[in-house]
């Protein structure tokens, strides 16, 4: 039986995640699920829209067989340690198959290689990055503009410079060094782009309504746009009966009984 890794925020949970919990199990042929997940804070260092427990109970509810919180001290890092501490997690179990995550890239063999050079550190990475913050750049754009020069020093260097300019490959791309770090067995997959379109295109529905109709969530995205409200239609809704206010629970088999 073999178990997928995921990691995630889940802020919250909406239908993107659940298609790419399922096109992930589809992908990795596995029957069990382990989501290392954020806490009270993300990787931006904002506060979840809601609490970790509530995001917890989403993912359960969703089919995730095992939710692990990543401390904080990973969760509000940049993308390296961030990777670090949530592949460590999956490491740790010694139950975990594989991992899939999303990429902007067709091809998940460049990061490959790009994660073994990247992996060991070299002087030539070090020099760069303290190069730039000496300039006052930021860490992250830093550590991003140093790899990228120093993949442009290979035969392919054009092509992998340009794979660092995109977020979800740059995280991607830490995953496979943690793994490479760790010495992990670990099989890294990635999410094929056609379907990361797919996501895009039902994770949100946006209308122009004045206020969410009872089996509505507000996206906290949206809620930073005046004048638009972004809801997420089933599987959930808000719990009246657990006399909390906005908190949304799954209205799936496994948790009915509770609302």
């Amino acid at each position: 039986m073999k178990t997928l890794g995921i990691i995630v925020e889940y802020n919250p949970l909406h239908n993107g995640h659940v298609h790419h919990w399922k096109e992930s199990l589809r992908i990795t042929g596995a029957q069990r699920t382990v989501a290392v997940m954020s806490g009270p804070f993300l990787q931006r260092g904002e506060p979840a829209i809601t609490d970790k427990w509530s995001r917890t109970e989403m993912a359960l509810a969703m089919g995730v067989d095992l939710v692990l919180e990543l401390p904080v001290a990973y969760a509000v890092q940049p993308a390296e340690w961030f990777a670090r501490g949530a592949v460590t997690l999956l490491c740790a179990t010694g139950i975990v198959d594989a991992l899939c995550f999303g990429s902007e890239s067709g091809d998940i063999a460049p990061l490959h290689t790009l994660a073994r050079v990247l992996a060991a550190e070299p002087a030539e990475l070090k020099a760069g990055i303290a190069q730039r913050l000496s300039k006052g750049a930021s860490y992250p754009a830093a550590y991003a503009g140093a790899a990228a020069a120093l993949a442009a020093e290979g035969s392919d260097g054009a092509a992998l410079a340009a794979l660092m300019q995109q977020p979800n490959n740059t995280l991607g791309l830490h995953y496979l060094i943690a793994l490479e770090r760790l010495g992990s067995t670990i099989k890294p997959l990635r999410w094929p782009a056609r379907d990361r379109d797919t996501m895009r295109r039902w994770r949100l529905r946006t209308e122009s309504s004045p206020a969410p109709r009872p089996s509505a969530v507000c996206c906290w995205t949206a809620g930073r746009r005046p004048g638009r409200r972004t809801y997420l239609r089933r599987p959930w809704r808000f719990c009246s009966a657990s006399g909390k206010k906005n908190v949304p629970r799954c209205i799936g088999k496994r948790s009915a009984s509770r609302c």
